[in-house]
């Protein structure tokens, strides 16, 4: 940039700033965009610890389920009227 708009070096200095940066969104919407799907990443620790508990939950829904079938495997006691 030869000329500046501004006078002094501080306010040069922004337009000059500003101009790059107006260049560099110029040029990169310009790109296709990426037709590969990103790398998927490794689970966080705190996904792995959700996950354990999902699957402990999980785990105690079918030990109630187990218990409610021994329980409908013993015989009913008539009711007293």
């Amino acid at each position: 940039m030869r000329r500046c708009r501004y006078r002094g070096q501080g306010k040069a200095h922004i337009q000059h700033d500003l101009t790059a940066i107006a260049v560099n969104i110029k040029r990169l919407s310009g790109r296709p965009p990426t037709v590969e799907p990103p790398i998927p990443r490794r689970p966080t620790a705190f996904r792995d610890h959700l996950d354990h508990l999902d699957h402990l939950d999980h785990l105690d829904h079918l030990d109630h389920l187990d218990h409610l079938d021994h329980l409908d495997q013993h015989e009913t006691l008539p009711l007293k009227s």
